[in-house]
């Protein structure tokens, strides 16, 4: 989380519709999208995306391990610690 791209898995693509278009996005650009969002402190928004990948790649190290950044709220400590604990 200090800046550089975070790669997971290889470098597959899917259609990405947010952008309003047909551009693709690998595997490694969605992870660095959600750290954008936590790095920029837009917890929710990482929270979100992360739970997006995480429903197509649940064996993803990367993206369990930016979960629990994405959780640390006093109420979803729990949460946080076990996203955590998946990663390892």
């Amino acid at each position: 989380m200090n800046g550089e791209l975070v790669r997971d898995g290889d470098a597959r693509t899917r259609p990405c519709w947010a952008h309003g278009g047909r551009a693709k996005v690998s595997r490694a650009q969605e992870i660095e999208r959600a750290a954008e969002h936590l790095r920029a402190g837009e917890k929710n928004s990482a929270q979100r995306l992360l739970r997006e990948y995480l429903a197509r790649h649940p064996q993803s190290d990367v993206a369990w391990y930016l979960m629990s950044f994405a959780l640390v709220r006093e109420k979803q400590r729990e949460d946080a610690l076990r996203c955590a604990g998946r990663s390892s």
